[in-house]
C-alpha cells in the first residue's frame, strides 16, 4: 500500500470515529437538560450522515478508493447536493427552534428533486444513458449537449442552497425576522459569528468537493475529507460545548 492510500485509509478510520462519535455525544447532550436540544440532534443526525457514508472504507481497509472518478459526475453532484442540503438542517433549526418538520423539510428539498429529476426525465425522453467523461477536455468537447451543460445547472443548485443559508443566517436576515416577531432584544454577537463560521465551512466543503468533480483523483479525495474533518471537529466543539450554547440566543451573552 502507497503513501497516498495509507493515508486515505487513515482519514477514513478518523472521519468515522469523528462523526459518529460527535453524534453520540450530541444526541446525549439533547436528551438531558441543555440549550438548543433540537438543533444538537440536527447536527447528530448531520454526522451520523457523513459516518454512514465512511462505513464502507472503513470494512474493507485493502480497499482501493472507488468513486464515480468522472469530470463532473452526476453521482458526485447529486450525492454532494444532497449532503449541502442536510448541512442546512442545522442552522435553520438553531435560527428557528421547531423548524424541522416534515412540511418544511419537503420545501426545502423540493427544487433539488426537481432539479435531479428533469435531468433523468429528459434524459430518458432522448433514449439516452448518463455519459461518463473521462477527462476535462472530453467535457469541454460535449458542452453543447443537454447530457453535460445539464450538470452545471445541478452544480449551480449546490451553489443556490449555499446562498440560501447565508441570506438566512446572516446578522441582518436575523434581525428582521425578529422584527417581524416584534422581538426587540439584540442578537448575540457569537451567535451570529458561529452561523458565519458553520456557512463558511460549508463552503469549503463545497470547494473541495470541486476537486473531486474535476480531478476524481484519491488526492483530492483527502484534502476533502481533510477539510471536512476540520470543519466538523470545529462544529462539535461550538455546537456542544461553546459558552454561548449555554446563554440565551437571542440576547447579548454576560461580560
Amino acid at each position: 500500500m502507497n503513501a497516498t492510500l495509507l493515508i486515505y485509509h487513515v482519514l477514513s478510520y478518523l472521519s468515522i470515529t469523528v462523526y459518529l462519535g460527535g453524534a453520540a455525544l450530541l444526541l446525549r447532550q439533547s436528551f438531558q437538560r441543555c440549550s438548543n436540544p433540537r438543533a444538537r440532534r440536527a447536527l447528530a443526525f448531520i454526522l451520523l450522515m457523513w459516518g454512514l457514508a465512511y462505513i464502507p472504507a472503513c470494512i474493507n481497509p485493502h480497499l482501493v478508493p472507488v468513486i464515480d472518478f468522472h469530470p463532473m459526475s452526476v453521482l458526485t453532484l447529486t450525492v454532494g447536493n444532497l449532503y449541502v442540503i442536510i448541512g442546512l438542517l442545522y442552522p435553520l433549526e438553531l435560527l428557528h427552534p421547531g423548524w424541522i418538520n416534515v412540511r418544511n423539510v419537503m420545501r426545502l428539498t423540493l427544487p433539488y428533486a426537481g432539479i435531479t429529476a428533469l435531468y433523468f426525465i429528459v434524459l430518458a425522453l432522448l433514449g439516452q444513458p448518463v455519459r461518463q467523461l473521462h477527462t476535462t477536455m472530453e467535457l469541454l468537447d460535449n458542452i453543447g449537449t443537454f447530457n453535460v451543460w445539464y450538470r452545471f445547472v445541478l452544480y449551480a443548485s449546490v451553489c443556490l442552497y449555499l446562498a440560501f443559508l447565508f441570506l438566512n443566517t446572516s446578522a441582518e436576515a436575523i434581525r428582521m425576522q425578529r422584527q417581524t416577531k416584534n422581538v426587540h432584544k439584540p442578537v448575540n454577537p457569537e451567535y451570529t459569528r458561529w452561523l458565519r463560521i458553520y456557512g463558511f465551512g460549508m463552503i469549503c466543503i463545497t470547494i473541495a468537493c470541486m476537486g473531486i468533480l474535476l480531478y476524481g483523483t484519491a488526492i483530492s479525495l483527502i484534502i476533502h475529507r481533510t477539510v471536512a474533518i476540520i470543519f466538523y471537529v470545529t462544529v462539535i466543539y461550538m455546537g456542544g460545548f461553546s459558552s454561548w450554547q449555554n446563554t440565551d440566543a437571542e440576547t447579548p451573552a454576560r461580560a
